[in-house]
């Protein structure tokens, strides 16, 4: 139910909320604040800038639902901190049917609901300055005092909203709740407990589109984490698929262990063909029962010296090749430091899935000059690739890393 009431600056006449709590007025065209009680003559107390602030997305006698109550929107105040009118924010006194209130606050886009607790909390003071207020067994850290000042107002009101500047307030943060006490000119402290709602429920509270209300700007203080709930889920899920993953790993090497399928011994030759041309090399033929990692590990007696070899995994039935070269050398001396050395003289190639079949390997062997050198050759064969798992595992390990940075990314602009 409304009322009419005629702004004693513009004249304008307007409707706010009908109940005989109200005394004061803020006038929606011209923004005179104003009083009108039986008890003392209709005056102005004040006129406000409507520029100040955007128009707020919420208007006098709007009625909306949250957290299962019916409200109406009575009055709305404009702020903004003293000393710093540009961190500014919207109140909507609401009124609910039973006479409760609450406070529907707005900035930059985020909105907290703050309603009155009973609970007198006594704040906590730690070293390093730090204050902290015990409600609920949680504690909630000091986050910010300020004083404000009142920039914009609309709508009835049952107090004289300007001696709001009056208050000190102090915001204590835990999670998304948020414990505020306020306290004026020596009287007893009062206790307020805000919970952050989401844009879309205060949009569909008020049977208003998503596209009306203020766009979000940064990060809430209290807005909650998107990434806070799949944290632990994701985790949870990356450990079990490791533990699966190593414990198939597990069974498949004990079913098929690593076996050695050659190991043989060769001096490199030269070849007339080019000075540091070697005559190339056919190993005795091997087996292979299944598909698997084929493992070559080269090693050659070198000092000060180089052999470049290239192997060929050929299937003697299809003749199809896989080919990979690898560099064997080691040098060592003397300089200002002492002694050094530099040993990479035996080293690894990895054919991956390779089918079953008769195979052997070509060896094209290179070396300074043609040089003769001793080559060993040893052929294994495994399912344990260390380098596939470290990849599976760096996949899976991933997800979780990069959900917990964006959490953490987050929580670092909540308080920029």
């Amino acid at each position: 139910m409304s009322q009419s009431i005629v702004c004693p600056s513009c004249r304008y006449t307007f409707h706010p909320l009908n109940t005989d709590k109200f005394s004061y007025f803020g006038c929606p065209f011209c923004g005179a604040f104003f009083v009108d009680d039986a008890d003392e003559p209709k005056r102005t107390l004040r006129c406000f800038d409507s520029k100040v602030l955007e128009l707020p997305a919420l208007a006098p006698t709007t009625e909306g639902e949250l957290e299962g109550t019916a409200y109406t929107v009575a009055g709305i105040i404009g702020k903004c901190e003293q000393g710093d009118q540009f961190v500014q924010w919207y109140e909507y006194i609401l009124f609910a049917q039973d006479g409760s209130t609450a406070t529907l606050v707005e900035f930059n886009g985020h909105w907290m609901l703050i309603k009155a607790i009973p609970d007198m909390l006594t704040v906590n003071s730690y070293a390093g300055g730090v204050s902290a207020v015990e409600y609920a067994a949680e504690a909630y850290p000091q986050y910010h005092t300020y004083k404000s000042k009142v920039t914009y107002a609309s709508g009835a009101f049952d107090w004289n909203i300007l001696d709001d500047e009056e208050i000190q307030a102090r915001e204590f943060i835990q999670g998304t709740r948020l414990l505020v006490e306020e306290q004026a000119n020596g009287e007893r402290e009062r206790w307020y407990l805000g919970a952050y709602i989401e844009p879309e429920s205060i949009a569909t509270a008020f049977g208003l589109p998503r596209a009306s209300l203020p766009a979000r700007t940064g990060v809430g203080v209290i807005q909650p984490n998107p990434y806070e709930r799949s944290r632990k889920p994701l985790l949870t899920i990356a450990m079990v698929f490791v533990v699966l993953i190593g414990v198939f790993q597990l069974v498949l090497t004990e079913i098929h262990p690593t076996s050695t399928l050659l190991n043989q011994e060769f001096l490199t030759e030269p070849d007339s063909a080019g000075s540091s041309r070697l005559r190339p090399i056919m190993t005795q033929p091997f087996h292979l029962q299944y598909p698997t990692a084929v493992n070559v590990h080269m090693r050659a007696d070198v000092s000060n010296d180089w052999l470049e070899v290239t192997a060929l995994l050929v299937n003697e039935a299809s003749g199809q090749v896989h080919e990979s070269s690898k560099s064997l050398e080691k040098y060592e001396g003397y300089d200002d430091e002492g002694s050094w050395s530099e040993d990479n003289s035996d080293k690894d190639i990895v054919f991956s899935s390779i089918p079953p079949g008769n195979y052997h390997l070509n060896l094209i062997p290179a070396s300074e000059g043609g040089k003769s050198l001793p080559l060993t050759v040893r052929v294994t064969h495994s399912n344990w690739i260390l380098s596939n798992f470290i990849l599976i595992l760096i996949a899976i390990i991933s997800v979780p890393a990069i959900n917990q940075i964006s959490y953490k990314v987050f929580e670092q602009k909540r308080f920029l």
